[in-house]
């Protein structure tokens, strides 16, 4: 393969980042309805990626709504065209350490 032939990927690739942080500034809220924290955390994301931090955790307690902060967040930083593709890992190995005695059996 030629050098020539793989210059697309970098023009297929290519971000804008600093009209995509403009664009994250000024772009309203959804209608989604957000308690101050999860503003803040979304905030908190933001900013560290215009500072290109490429890892990052973000640690909340059980029914804080991290599921729809992940979302909004996601939908943020795609529209705003800051990345053409996101990989989420999501896992449950934790889950499975619980004992079962609060299962649900089906009945038959």
């Amino acid at each position: 393969m030629r050098l020539e032939d793989s210059r697309w990927i970098e023009r297929e690739l290519d971000i804008d980042r600093e009209a995509a942080h403009a664009a994250l500034k000024a772009t309203r809220w959804t209608s989604l309805q957000f308690t101050p924290y999860q503003k803040r955390a979304i905030e908190e994301v933001e900013k560290a990626l215009e500072l290109d931090r490429r890892q990052m955790l973000l640690a909340m307690a059980t029914g804080t709504g991290k599921t729809k902060l992940a979302i909004a967040m996601l939908y943020r930083l795609l529209a705003a065209k800051r990345f053409r593709r996101i990989c989420s890992w999501l896992t449950a190995a934790p889950l499975g350490d619980r004992p079962r005695t609060n299962s649900v059996r089906p009945r038959w």
